[in-house]
């Protein structure tokens, strides 16, 4: 899986890189003008999900745990523990705050302060969430889970209120399943994987 981002090209492991840490490479090695030189950073955990705050040049990485990464330094400098799977993670750099899902028999998104790196909300009651995104301009973070009838389905949580305003029928049957999700802040639009439809990419505004 790779993330890329004006400053770096991140590479999350578990395929063809070391288990259990991130990968950073130059953005000058990705246009061919220098050797490329590669970090390696230990998360302690699978890495699942990595993202980027641009403002606070923070790599944060849903790891089982939450893991935060300064670019700067290339270290870890936080280890947050908020319940075992965390495997999806997104960052609102307008209000510093990090979104996160945990999924056991039940899944949860939590709110990170960055400020303090702890948790300052909880959001319960999602059934197996498998995206998640913040659109900072209105305030809202999508997640991408199953309804009670196990159809797939996308979720608007606000910033404000910190808890879910929004729920959207993605219009798929039992026999699909929601996969990632990614937003467009500038127009609101909401992208949501549909599987195994045939493909099938379904957009939520």
């Amino acid at each position: 899986m790779t993330h890329l981002v004006p400053k770096t090209l991140a590479a999350a492991a578990g395929l063809a890189l070391t288990v259990g840490a991130v990968l950073t490479v130059p953005a000058a090695a990705t246009a061919g003008t220098s050797a490329i030189s590669l970090h390696r950073i230990k998360v302690g955990g699978m890495p699942d999900q990595v993202t980027i705050d641009h403002q606070t040049r923070s790599v944060w990485v849903a790891a089982g745990r939450l893991v935060r990464i300064s670019e700067v330094t290339r270290r870890v400098t936080a280890s947050i523990t908020i319940r075992p799977g965390v495997r999806l993670v997104a960052a609102d750099p307008k209000t510093r705050t990090v979104w996160a899902a945990s999924c056991l028999a039940a899944c949860s998104v939590v709110a990170v302060r960055e400020a303090t790196n702890r948790v300052a909300h909880r959001i319960g009651g999602f059934k197996n969430a498998t995206g998640i995104g913040v659109d900072p301009r209105r305030g809202l973070v999508w997640v991408a889970a199953l309804s009670p009838l196990n159809a797939p389905e996308v979720l608007a949580i606000s910033e404000a209120k910190h808890r879910v305003v929004r729920t959207i029928a993605l219009h798929a049957d039992s026999h699909h399943q929601p996969g990632s999700l990614a937003v467009n802040p500038s127009t609101g639009t909401v992208w949501v994987a549909v599987i195994p439809a045939d493909p099938s990419t379904t957009t939520a505004r």
